[in-house]
């Protein structure tokens, strides 16, 4: 309840708790079957679904703008098998045009991790960031095109 009208009513001092009104607090029920439907086909900006949120990662570009933390193309691997297993619908892998190994490490995630289709057919999307110069977007495509859903 908002102190400075209780105050107001009470002649400017506060009112003793218990004549205070309370007001219940609602909580959200979500109810979560992903098990039970299936996954909406991919199809680039739409989803027919309306209930569906589409999880786009940016873990393994992102994750290296923080201070100090840096990773192994081995260890993007690793991570991107994992952001797979959890369901991730779109995997950006990093940045091709920014140093060979983050172009080798953005290629090995979409020949590998790109390609594993599970058994109820889900793949994820692979992509790289780019910025709109032409040798930019040569790279990233020459990285992410190994993907069974490059983007």
């Amino acid at each position: 309840m908002n102190t400075a009208l209780t105050a107001s009513r009470t002649g400017g001092k506060l009112a003793p708790a218990a004549s205070r009104a309370r007001i219940p607090a609602r909580r959200a029920v979500v109810s979560v079957r992903a098990s039970q439907q299936k996954r909406p086909d991919y199809i680039p900006n739409r989803i027919d679904d309306p209930n569906y949120v589409r999880i786009f990662d940016t873990t393994l570009r992102d994750g290296e703008q923080s201070p100090g933390a840096t990773l192994t193309s081995k260890e993007k691997l690793d991570i991107a098998k994992q952001l797979s297993k959890l369901g991730v619908d779109i995997i950006e892998a990093g940045f091709p045009i920014a140093s060979p190994d983050d172009f080798e490490a953005v290629r090995a995630i979409a020949m590998e991790v790109g390609n594993d289709v599970q058994e109820d057919g889900y793949v994820p999307v692979i992509c790289g960031l780019s910025r709109t110069k032409f040798a930019d977007l040569e790279r990233a495509w020459d990285a992410v095109r190994h993907a069974k859903r490059p983007r």
